[in-house]
């Protein structure tokens, strides 16, 4: 085994706090009421095919907000064993800097996680409001997830009048500050370059000219081929705020979709679910 050398770095009070506040982020719906699980699928059985379909994407959306915040905690720890990044060195240490390049990767997968879970959320309202044409075939179901847009959802919303807290709810959360940070990032990641932390020194961006002669070509330098840049705490918090927004927001959706009332529908013998439209 390689030697290690694991003498403490020193950490400022917020990020040794990132563990603890980790632990007391929001829980999901099925986590708070694991026993509703069952009482669901057995009321569903008289319901529409779109709110069975509905009622997985609930369960979808907690399973991929539980990766993201896994990935959450990992990168929020500084006592990863990390090697030297001399090949001739065998000890594995715990600078600040090499933790920083570790918790890197970890929030790199929650920024990913927490962006697509938003999709879900969509889901929930396509089917469980039955936005969408008659499903009668798995070709039917395709298309119609297919179409699962905020545009097309909205257009068939705001024929509704009483949907309008609904629309409003769901802009607020898409326009706050840390959901719309998360999404940028994402966006980057998938698209145009990798994001880096401030507290971790990368490697110098390129400068380079295509040599043809033409006295127009452009410079393309590091400005506009370097990487996103965040500090590390801020970060954090806007995962663990899009975090709690998102769990927010589900709950609403459960509200609003009535399948809060689902233990007193099996209690009480009703055979519907109620909601607003």
């Amino acid at each position: 085994m390689p030697a290690t050398s694991a003498s403490p770095i020193a950490i400022s009070a917020a990020e040794s706090a990132l563990p603890q506040r980790i632990r007391h982020l929001k829980t999901t719906h099925l986590d708070r009421h694991p026993d509703t699980d069952r009482p669901w699928l057995l009321v569903l059985l008289q319901a529409s095919p779109s709110k069975h379909i509905a009622l997985k994407k609930i369960k979808d959306f907690e399973t991929v907000i539980t990766t993201a915040r896994y990935s959450l905690s990992c990168g929020c720890h500084f006592d990863h064993p990390v090697y030297s990044p001399n090949p001739q060195d065998p000890t594995r240490h715990y600078t600040k800097e090499a933790q920083y390049h570790y918790n890197l990767h970890h929030l790199k997968n929650a920024v990913l996680w927490y962006n697509s879970s938003s999709d879900y959320l969509l889901q929930i309202i396509w089917f469980g409001f039955e936005l969408h044409p008659p499903l009668h075939s798995p070709d039917d179901y395709q298309k119609t997830l297919n179409a699962c847009r905020w545009g097309n959802i909205h257009n068939r919303l705001k024929n509704i009048p009483e949907s309008r807290p609904l629309r409003d709810r769901y802009h607020s959360l898409q326009m706050d500050s840390a959901i719309r940070q998360i999404r940028e990032l994402a966006n980057s990641l998938k698209h145009r370059c990798l994001f880096e932390l401030e507290e971790s020194p990368s490697p110098r961006d390129p400068t380079f000219q295509i040599d043809t002669n033409d006295p127009t070509d452009y410079i393309w330098n590091s400005p506009l081929l370097a990487s996103p840049v965040v500090k590390y705490l801020d970060l954090v918090q806007a995962l663990i705020t899009t975090h709690d927004l998102l769990i927010d927001f589900e709950d609403y959706l459960i509200d609003l979709l009535g399948f809060d009332q689902l233990p007193e529908v099996i209690e009480y013998g009703k055979t519907h679910l109620v909601s607003p439209f």
